[in-house]
């Protein structure tokens, strides 16, 4: 078997496969420079996956966004008995072939569900409000979201949330799509 040993956000990964979401996740990650890949092996490697994967799921890849799940904070520990709302950034992003305006989102279409890669959903979770807002403070409007933990179904062995959505009529991305979908990692946790 092949093993992939990468850093990435200052965490290092090493596993025995490279599950397809998070290939495709480490790939996007990659291309903007985030992961530094260790050894030549895993380096050819990654970019065979990066050729295969544009290859065959297109362009899809490029429509990934950045959210942060409870931002500012890190892990995105998630109490699954709590009554609450669990706040989720998205991003806004003014990099060519990146770009995503925010005020361009319709909230209507935004959808929260848990995954765990490689399966995910259901996304049944819909903000409860919304404000736009520059999160991160990089001079590009974010959009902040509310949702109610509850409604968004993680369960304990989750690890991840995927947002998707669309923009409103009219607007699309450099591909002609009005599509997109943002991964975060999560800690879910039952307290008493």
């Amino acid at each position: 078997m092949i093993s992939f040993i990468y850093k990435c956000s200052s965490l290092i990964f090493h596993s025995k496969y490279m599950p397809t979401s998070l290939s495709i996740y480490t790939v996007y990650l990659y291309m903007r420079g985030n992961v530094e890949v260790l050894g030549m092996k895993t380096k050819l490697l990654v970019f065979l996956s990066i050729a295969i994967i544009l290859m065959t799921m297109g362009i899809a890849a490029a429509n990934e966004r950045d959210i942060d799940v409870k931002p500012g904070s890190f892990p995105n520990s998630i109490n699954l008995k709590s009554n609450g709302v669990l706040p989720v950034g998205l991003f806004g992003n003014a990099t060519p072939g990146f770009e995503l305006d925010v005020n361009e989102v319709d909230p209507d279409t935004l959808r929260l569900g848990p995954a765990n890669p490689p399966s995910y959903g259901p996304y049944d979770a819909t903000p409860l409000r919304w404000a736009i807002e520059d999160i991160n403070e990089d001079g590009v409007d974010d959009m902040i979201l509310h949702f109610k933990v509850k409604a968004i179904g993680i369960e304990g062995h989750h690890t991840h949330l995927v947002l998707i959505g669309e923009l409103y009529d009219g607007a699309t991305f450099s591909d002609g799509t009005t599509t997109f979908f943002a991964i975060d990692s999560i800690r879910p946790l039952v307290k008493p």
